[in-house]
């Protein structure tokens, strides 16, 4: 039965990564070390925090109950235990080297409990995320998405700013920013292209969807930055960040028109702007460059998409 187990949850890991994709799995495995290694450096109860916040998400997201209740019996419950233990392991040792004895508590007994919680099965559609403008279907699908998580950023922002800790709003701000971007690098279907009346008109609409919804899910973050440190410099930050966000999720939007579908090649293209995004924001001479990218990009998908529509 342990063998059918884990060939079980091979088959599942392989599953995801073949639907996923190499490049999403990449980025989002990057973005899980960032945020543990935001911990090592914050408060303790943040480290608490972000666990608890994943192992709950992970346990009442589960499908695989029924499955293992017909394999194991009652007995499930301790897979359960030996699932949450794992994951509990980089944070037991950061715990560790803070000497914070209680807080390795708190997390073993989450791992502990955790698995008795009842999980029932709820049936209302995911919410749409609010205020996004209408038409922006990958932005509307990745909202629905990305919701839980979002509001676990929210929640880790709020206590940067409470405690003045001006690097981990900056770093949430990134990391939500990346997700967000890595959404929009899904495979193009070269069929949709034929729903717009002309290629500028693709062109001004994808710069609409980017800037106004790059508005609407940002606004928390970027109030965040300025709340930490209440400035005109501040200020002149948080509109630069807005508009050389806005300006990467327009690259990301046409990634997949200028190179195709070769997750290699995206996921480098990826890295680069999102170094670029970065350097931007803290110098801001360089956002000079993220405007002539995004020109050069949208010129190279003018040609493509003549090649279609006028």
């Amino acid at each position: 039965m342990i063998k059918l187990y884990l060939q079980f949850r091979l088959k599942s890991l392989l599953r995801l990564c073949k639907e996923v994709g190499i490049f999403a799995c990449t980025i989002l495995l990057f973005i899980i070390f960032i945020l543990i290694g935001i911990t090592t450096n914050a408060p303790r109860y943040y480290t608490v925090l972000l666990f608890g916040a994943m192992v709950l998400s992970w346990h009442f997201s589960r499908s695989d109950t029924i499955f293992l209740n017909t394999l194991f019996g009652k007995k499930y419950i301790y897979i359960y235990h030996v699932e949450y233990f794992i994951l509990s392991v980089p944070f037991i040792f950061i715990l560790l080297s803070k000497s914070s004895w209680i807080g390795i508590i708190a997390v073993l007994l989450l791992s502990t409990i955790v698995p008795f919680l009842v999980r029932k099965t709820f049936s209302f559609p995911l919410p749409t995320f609010p205020f996004l403008i209408e038409g922006s279907y990958k932005y509307q699908r990745l909202g629905r998405m990305l919701l839980p998580f979002y509001i676990i950023i929210l929640v880790i922002s709020s206590i940067a700013v409470y405690v003045h800790n001006i690097n981990l709003v900056f770093i949430t701000t990134l990391i939500t920013t990346a997700t967000i971007g890595m959404s929009l690098c899904i495979q193009v279907n070269p069929q949709y292209i034929f729903n717009y009346k002309s290629s500028i008109f693709f062109l001004k609409l994808k710069c609409k969807h980017a800037f106004v919804n790059a508005g609407v899910m940002l606004a928390p973050m970027i109030l965040y930055l300025w709340l930490v440190n209440v400035s005109w410099g501040q200020l002149y930050l948080c509109i630069l960040s807005y508009i050389v966000i806005s300006l990467f999720f327009i690259q990301l939007e046409f990634l997949r028109f200028i190179f195709g579908n070769n997750d290699l090649t995206i996921f480098i293209a990826f890295s680069i702007l999102l170094c670029l995004l970065t350097v931007s924001i803290m110098l801001p001479i360089f956002s000079l460059l993220s405007l002539l990218l995004t020109i050069l990009f949208s010129y190279k998908v003018l040609l493509f998409l003549k090649k279609y529509i006028s």
